[in-house]
């Protein structure tokens, strides 16, 4: 079983691991956001930040809330909420 610093720094190497990944956690750390939004902000594909998204759904990093069937409103896991003070928008 890893501790919790070994799962953060394998948490940290495979945001830092994709600039596309921290530039959207960037973004979640300042505020919630919808895919289309985050890929204005950081001047990337909608396509590409969603399956960024998803991944970081995945991992547990991010959680993603539907507002109804066609909008979706991402933010960082309470969890990951320290990310925060690490990561300056």
């Amino acid at each position: 079983m890893k501790t919790i610093t070994e799962e953060v720094v394998d948490l940290l190497q495979k945001l830092w691991s994709d600039d596309s990944k921290f530039l959207i956690l960037k973004v979640l750390c300042r505020e919630e956001c919808s895919a289309r939004g985050v890929a204005r902000k950081i001047g990337m594909s909608h396509t590409m930040v969603n399956k960024c998204l998803r991944d970081m759904v995945k991992a547990g990093v991010v959680d993603v809330l539907e507002l109804n069937s066609r909008i979706k409103v991402y933010r960082l896991n309470e969890n990951y909420r320290w990310l925060k003070r690490l990561i300056k928008p």
